[in-house]
């Protein structure tokens, strides 16, 4: 998987669209057998601070995402080693506290920390992708996980609740589409340029990127 380095996002309220990138206003990484995925840029603590394991689902990250209201269940385990991904609790998340969900890739999970979401998924080629985003980010602009192999891209957004999201495919025709019932929506990177994600805040306009636009780019 190539991964994004120092993504930006703009936002504005009133229904003017934004420029953004895969992921909002964090870098996407990679976790391999001995890989370490970037931080969200807010977090202002040196790289190996562990603060501890947040015990429960923090209440506006439940109010923001169906996913982390619901009950636990067997399947939301994760396996050990996509644990480890997400381990020790950096940003305060807990492994134990993920929710599965469906991905381009497979079975990922949105794992909760403290005043942070993190997705991660199998990556393409090895490992995890994983990325993380401040809770009131994800509240407005949904939160996602790009993947890239040799010759293929995919990306999924987790939405936040009641939000409207518009698929805008290359070719500038658009389709509004409902997310899935843990409120994700995933695409092909090779199809689609953009999505349009409406909440009472305003519009976030999250760019897709494929293969193509990380030529040459280092793994």
């Amino acid at each position: 998987m190539l991964s994004l380095k120092h993504p930006h996002t703009r936002r504005a309220v009133g229904g003017t669209l934004l420029a953004g990138v895969v992921a909002a206003g964090l870098t996407v990484g990679v976790v391999g057998p001995a890989g370490a995925e970037d931080a969200p840029d807010r977090v202002a603590v040196a790289p190996d601070a562990q603060p501890a394991a947040i015990g429960a689902v923090q209440a506006d990250q439940a109010q923001t995402l169906r996913v982390l209201r619901r009950a636990k269940r067997a399947t939301d385990v994760m396996p050990a080693a996509a644990a480890a991904a997400v381990s020790p609790a950096r940003f305060g998340r807990n492994p134990g506290l993920a929710r599965a969900i469906d991905t381009p890739n497979g079975r990922g999970w949105v794992v909760p920390g403290d005043d942070t979401v993190c997705l991660i998924a199998p990556d393409p080629v090895d490992g995890y992708g994983v990325t993380c985003s401040p809770t009131s980010m994800v509240a407005t602009d949904g939160i996602t996980l790009g993947m890239t192999s040799e010759d293929h891209s995919t990306a999924f957004t987790l939405v936040p609740d009641g939000a409207e999201v518009t698929v805008v495919d290359e070719d500038r025709t658009s389709q509004q589409v409902t997310p899935d019932a843990s409120g994700v929506v995933a695409v092909d990177a090779e199809q689609v340029d953009h999505l349009e994600i409406a909440t009472s805040d305003g519009v976030a306009d999250k760019e897709i990127s494929d293969a193509a636009d990380f030529a040459g780019s280092t793994p």
